[in-house]
């Protein structure tokens, strides 16, 4: 895999730094200090799961853009963030209390 450009890295630093402020976004105002601790894992059988549910599940693939575009195997409904605009367009779409899937193949 070729190394990442200075660009791509910053890029994802920021993605990264975004995607945490949408969780902390999502959080109850009276909810308690967050622990710098690892979020929970979740299967890809509990992922099903909640969806056969109906459960609405945000899933966020983290692949760059010519991963996502050259890959046959994406999750149903899932999305990429380009942009902190992206993550913007989120908070207005999804309630706060939605649950959040992470994931790279």
């Amino acid at each position: 895999m070729p190394e990442m450009t200075l660009k791509a890295t910053m890029a994802a630093a920021s993605l990264a730094a975004s995607l945490l402020l949408l969780a902390a976004w999502c959080l109850p105002a009276d909810a308690a200090p967050l622990k710098a601790t690892h979020p929970p894992r979740i299967t890809v059988a509990e992922v099903k799961t909640l969806l056969a549910g109906g459960e609405q599940v945000l899933l966020v693939d983290t692949r760059t853009r010519g991963q996502w575009q050259l890959s046959g195997h994406k999750a149903e409904g899932a999305i990429r963030l380009e942009s902190t605009r992206d993550i913007h367009d989120l908070v207005k779409k999804y309630p706060p209390d939605t649950p959040i899937v992470i994931y790279c193949t």
